[in-house]
């Protein structure tokens, strides 16, 4: 770290932390990224999907018009019972998409340009100190990287919320702080792609993708079939609720399919038949929770490192990118408003409070909507099986949701404001953050 520059260490090289890469540079904030892997490319996920306020961001950044050309558009939904029973079959007007989660890193990293330099892979971290003028991050490797902040966006076992948690209570060890293992898990997902369902089919008239939900008790099935490729995500409950991290064996695995092969997925199609098709797979727990402290001294969590959703309603990159532009939006005003352009500790602890103070309500409630699909799905209680059967395929409640409960939240999403962009965007519901006017169109 130079003396008159402000650089950010973000910890983790997946959509969040690359976007937050992507949202720094556009605030022209130095940044380095570290990352575990050995390769930042690689598909260990399985999709994700993004509606038009996600959409809006992601056009800032520059990457809507090569993200949807890899993309699959959602309008049609259906609800089916394991036998294949249909319960409902709407076409929702949505216009969000889902894509490739391998194909969304492929594409920031490689957006990134000679940037591309400042992703350092094989970068475990074991430790971080700090001082009042900035952090070091130490590897296993041995190896050293000084900073002004770090940024946690390292997942849901994030190693920088253990570090700033010891950090914390090893000043005040009596200080009240989240649990070493934050997140319970109820209940645990295998999923898998294959060829698309709906082309499959041969559907008349059918969408660009259209998402199939089955509903049984303890168990449920989600699957977003696009016209080239299908995401199947297979969801059972625990017998017992746990905070601990669980392993997931092959042997776990083919009990899983063995339990759910002859569920349908569809009207037509079974489980048993897709998974003989499938590209990929895999499997892991569902964790869910928030944390109660995502900052502490110059170091700030985002994404799954402080909140953590079933992801149903596809929330979870979604909520990290709104973290991301929230908390680059303060760093760009920090930035700005410092004399020397360094923001001293004073200025980030409260650029890092501001940012809590805005998401954390937001982020609540896109974890109470993603819990309830869920748990309607695997049908919790006698209540949820009634709201899944009788209740939620009535017209009248997709009507609700989609024109009553989905929009004064999406309308209030923000947009990175130092981003200059045409407006991509625009209908009955106005947003309550516009995007920067470009220079041009303002003179004219």
């Amino acid at each position: 770290m130079t003396a008159h520059n402000f650089s950010v260490i973000i910890v983790g090289a997946g959509p969040v932390g690359l976007s937050a890469a992507h949202a720094l540079r556009l605030a022209n904030i130095d940044f380095l990224v570290l990352e575990k892997r050995q390769n930042v490319v690689v598909d260990v996920g399985a999709s994700i999907a993004v509606g038009p306020a996600s959409m809006r961001v992601i056009h800032q950044l520059g990457l809507l018009e090569s993200l949807l050309e890899v993309s699959h558009r959602s309008e049609r939904k259906k609800a089916l019972t394991v036998d294949g029973r249909l319960v409902k079959d709407t076409l929702t007007g949505s216009t969000s998409i889902a894509f490739n989660r391998v194909d969304y890193l492929r594409l920031l990293y490689q957006r990134l340009g000679s940037d591309q330099a400042k992703v350092l892979t094989g970068k475990e971290i074991v430790d971080i100190s700090s001082t009042d003028s900035g952090v070091t991050v130490k590897c296993a490797d041995g190896t050293l990287y000084k900073g002004s902040i770090v940024i946690g966006a390292d997942g849901v076992h994030s190693k920088v919320r253990g570090i700033m948690r010891q950090m914390a209570i090893e000043e005040h060890p009596k200080r009240s702080w989240d649990a070493e293992e934050p997140y319970l898990t109820t209940y645990k997902c295998l999923w898998f792609s294959t060829p698309s369902l709906v082309s499959q089919q041969n559907l008349p008239g059918s969408p660009d993708m259209a998402v199939y939900e089955t509903y049984h008790k303890d168990h449920s099935i989600m699957c977003l079939s696009g016209k080239l490729r299908c995401w199947v995500f297979l969801y059972k409950k625990l017998r017992q609720p746990t905070t601990q991290r669980l392993a997931c064996t092959k042997e776990d695995m083919q009990q899983m399919i063995n339990t759910f092969a002859d569920f349908h997925i569809t009207e037509h199609v079974k489980v048993r038949e897709a998974y003989n098709n499938k590209i990929n797979s895999s499997m892991a727990s569902i964790e869910e929770g928030m944390t109660s402290h995502w900052s502490w001294g110059r170091i700030v969590l985002a994404g799954d490192s402080c909140h953590k959703f079933a992801p149903n309603l596809g929330l979870g990159y979604q909520s990290g990118l709104q973290d991301v532009v929230a908390l680059c939006n303060r760093l760009h005003s920090a930035v700005a408003q410092a004399p020397d352009g360094i923001p001293g500790t004073l200025a980030l602890s409260e650029a890092f409070q501001s940012y809590y103070a805005f998401r954390r309500e937001p982020a609540d409630t896109d974890a109470k909507l993603s819990a309830f699909v869920l748990r309607v799905s695997v049908w919790e209680n006698a209540f949820y099986y009634f709201l899944s059967l009788y209740i939620l395929p009535l017209l009248l409640a997709d009507h609700i949701l989609q024109n009553w409960v989905f929009p004064p939240i999406d309308r209030r999403m923000l947009v990175l404001d130092y981003v200059e962009a045409e407006e991509p965007f625009t209908g009955r519901v106005g947003w309550v953050y516009k995007i920067p006017t470009p220079s041009k169109a303002k003179e004219d």
